[in-house]
C-alpha cells in the first residue's frame, strides 16, 4: 500500500471526490479488507452492476488495487483493497483545479454537518446526554509546523489503531473530522 496517493490532473481530483464513489472508498476503508465490488453493493443496499463499475473507476485510477482473486463456482472474483494510506492534492495555478477542490471540501463539510446533525438529532436531551455522545470544539490552536504535523500523524495514527476495536463492547466509533488551516500572521508569507 502506497503511504500517498498525490491527485495532480482535474480528471483525477473529479473521479475522487464523486459522491458515490467517495460512499464507496468509505465502505473499503471502513471494512479494513479487501472486498469484491458484490460484497460491497450489498452493503451499500445498490446493483452489483453499478458499484462494479465505479470499482472499475477507481481501480483505473489508482484509488484501489487488486489484493487478490478466487475462484467462486467457476467465477472469478477480485478482491480489491484501498492503494494508499493518504490523498493529497498537488498545488496548482490552474483555476479549474482550485475550482474543484473547493467544491470537494465544501462536499466534505457538507457531509459532516450533515451527519452530526442527524446524530445529534437522535440524542437524549440534556447537557450530560450531549457530554457523553459527543463533543463539538472551535478554536485557534498555537503551534509550530512540525507540532502540527504530529498532530495530524497522531490522529492518522489513532483513527488506524483502532480500527481492530470495531464491535467491540465497550468501545464506540466516534465520527471525527478535524480541519486546520494556517492563519495568516501580518508580514507573514504563507507557502
Amino acid at each position: 500500500m502506497k503511504n500517498e496517493l498525490v491527485l495532480k490532473t482535474l480528471k483525477e481530483i473529479r473521479v475522487f471526490q464523486d459522491p458515490y464513489r467517495q460512499q464507496i472508498i468509505k465502505v473499503y476503508e471502513q471494512s479494513n479488507k479487501p472486498m469484491t465490488a458484490k460484497q460491497v453493493a450489498d452493503i451499500l443496499g445498490e446493483t452489483p452492476s453499478k458499484v462494479h463499475y465505479h470499482v472499475k473507476v477507481l481501480e483505473k485510477f489508482s484509488f484501489l488495487v487488486l489484493s487478490h482473486t478466487e475462484n467462486i463456482n467457476g467465477i472469478i472474483a477480485r478482491y480489491m483493497k484501498i492503494a494508499y494510506h493518504n490523498v493529497k492534492i498537488q498545488r496548482s495555478n490552474d483555476n479549474k483545479i482550485k475550482d474543484e477542490i473547493y467544491t470537494m471540501v465544501e462536499n466534505q463539510f457538507d457531509k459532516m454537518k450533515e451527519n452530526y446533525i442527524n446524530r445529534l438529532k437522535k440524542l437524549p436531551v440534556g447537557k450530560e446526554h450531549f457530554r457523553q455522545n459527543g463533543s463539538l470544539k472551535n478554536g485557534i490552536v498555537y503551534l509550530t509546523e512540525e507540532q502540527m504535523y504530529e498532530l495530524v500523524d497522531y490522529i492518522e495514527k489513532l483513527t488506524k489503531e483502532t480500527k481492530q476495536y470495531k464491535g467491540q463492547e465497550k468501545y464506540y466509533g466516534w465520527d471525527m473530522f478535524v480541519s486546520m488551516i494556517r492563519i495568516k500572521k501580518q508580514g507573514d508569507k504563507v507557502k
